[in-house]
């Protein structure tokens, strides 16, 4: 366990080196998710830094942790025999267990998946080939480091071709405006920082701070440093198409890129590096992936697709079907000219109302069209006569206590019906609507919509 920085990637490469598995644990869980995962991915040494101690203190009378060691200015002659002896282990072969990254829970308990050296290999091949990474790049890096997204994508690609690093600690708008900023003057324009990757939710965070500038001046500025950004990739959860708009439009022209993967098999679709980009699409398959269609749900198989669940073999085999594609639960549209279209998550996604079948990310990206909604999530709620009705969670928008702007007042059930009246089919329509202050989502920006029904009440 490390923050995001040197200490970290220096673990990483050396629990790899001596052929050991790494499960990066995040730094912001609490003490049962640290527990949890501790014993579900049967972790028996914890590497962390000396600033996060307190953090791990009790996990040896928690959970089957054979040691503490620290990653720190620690004297060279310290330990040596056992140093020794550590280097001198065999490197690993492209089979063995390299990196277990947990499933994000929102269907069930995190389960710990685990992926070989060559699963790994296989991914950052696609996705720098895909991509276009070069030694030149420069990516600011702001993702959690305990998920595909922020490992795999953002720093392995980049370690695996030279690319710069720079860490956030911490994820925020006016500190990535103001880095972006002075990179882009500091280096007389020329090499400016070029990549940068995020979830929805950090795209209209930067949108809101950028809309707070009152000098143009500035805000002409803040367009021409991201402008210089060759590439915006936004994924872990759908990108509204009005936020995908607008970040364009600040961007001049840029536009944003999206892709589609999953904890057990690294990233599968991606729309063209170069090319046209369908808003609300992902895309096709990356290199060296294959899937297919079933009954809608999108299927997978390729050599990044992850070994298995640690110790869950009977799961392991049900996500694979005769012909080892990978089951994603997904639902998925296909057009050839368009790409794949996500509807989402076969269990909490595709709301069955009444005969229909309705894709909850369609509704909400209708909904996130309205003034007065800042985000929202759309879920299914029991309902005796319908099956399930449409339920949405909505926080104000567009503006927010962080960037200075005065929200617009969230609509009704009934005024956000009304103004979806040319947008979406009638039964589409949310028939219930709760407001609060923020959509809860996890570290990923995803939501976890089993828990959102609760908020509906006996509505």
């Amino acid at each position: 366990m490390a923050l995001p920085g040197a200490e970290y990637c220096a673990a990483m490469l050396a629990v790899w080196r001596l052929g050991w598995i790494a499960v990066p644990l995040s730094p912001s869980h609490p003490i049962g998710e640290l527990t949890h995962a501790i014993r579900e991915a049967r972790v028996e040494i914890v590497f962390v830094t000396d600033n996060l101690l307190d953090k791990v203190a009790d996990l040896g009378d928690l959970c089957p942790v054979r040691a503490l060691r620290y990653i720190d200015d620690v004297p060279r002659d310290r330990d040596v025999a056992s140093r020794d002896d550590l280097t001198n282990s065999p490197e690993p072969t492209p089979n063995d267990g390299a990196l277990v990254i947990f499933t994000s829970g929102t269907t069930g308990a995190p389960k710990a998946a685990l992926h070989t050296h060559a699963s790994l290999a296989a991914q950052i091949k696609s996705l720098t080939k895909a991509w276009g990474w070069n030694g030149a790049d420069k990516i600011l890096h702001a993702l959690p480091l305990n998920h595909v997204h922020g490992i795999v994508n953002a720093w392995m690609c980049a370690h695996a071709v030279g690319a710069e690093v720079t860490f956030c600690a911490k994820f925020s708008a006016t500190q990535w405006w103001r880095v972006v900023v002075d990179d882009y003057e500091q280096t007389n324009r020329q090499t400016p920082t070029t990549i940068f990757m995020g979830v929805p939710t950090m795209y209209v965070r930067l949108i809101q701070a950028y809309d707070a500038v009152e000098s143009e001046e500035r805000r002409r500025e803040m367009s021409a440093a991201a402008s210089k950004l060759r590439l915006c990739v936004s994924g872990s959860a759908a990108m509204p198409t009005p936020v995908a708009k607008r970040w364009s439009e600040l961007t001049n022209g840029k536009e944003l890129l999206e892709r589609y993967g999953a904890t057990e098999i690294g990233m599968a679709l991606s729309q063209p590096l170069r090319g046209r980009r369908v808003p609300g699409r992902v895309g096709h398959p990356l290199p060296g992936v294959r899937v297919k269609l079933v009954d809608g749900e999108l299927r997978v198989k390729g050599p990044g697709v992850f070994g298995g669940y640690v110790g869950r073999p009977e799961a392991t085999a049900a996500c694979f079907d005769e012909d080892g594609y990978f089951l994603t639960g997904d639902s998925v549209e296909y057009d050839e000219n368009l790409g794949y279209g996500i509807m989402g998550r076969t269990s909490v996604d595709i709301i069955k109302h009444g005969g229909y079948k309705l894709s909850a990310l369609e509704i909400e990206s209708a909904v996130l069209e309205h003034p007065g909604v800042g985000e929202c999530a759309v879920c299914g709620v029991p309902d005796d006569v319908y099956g399930e009705i449409v339920g949405c969670v909505l926080a104000p928008g567009p503006g927010g206590s962080d960037c200075g702007l005065v929200s617009s007042p969230p609509p009704t059930a009934e005024a956000l019906r009304a103004f979806l009246r040319d947008r979406l089919a009638s039964y589409k329509a949310p028939g219930v609507v709760v407001v609060v202050d923020a959509v809860p989502r996890n570290a990923m920006g995803k939501v976890n919509k089993r828990s959102l029904v609760g908020l509906f009440g006996s509505k």
